[in-house]
């Protein structure tokens, strides 16, 4: 659940933009986009 509320609050920031949240939490943007699907986060919700 930690996991979850860090992505989400990642992408908010960033706008949705993988390559910058993924930048922002020093992990690849393939890693991040992995979670998000593991987790059912879309980026489009947050744009």
């Amino acid at each position: 659940q930690v996991e979850n509320l860090y992505l989400k609050s990642l992408l908010k920031e960033h706008r949705g933009r993988i390559n910058n949240a993924a930048r922002a939490a020093g992990i690849h943007s393939r890693s991040l986009f992995n979670k998000m699907k593991r987790l059912g986060i879309k980026k489009e919700d947050y744009r």
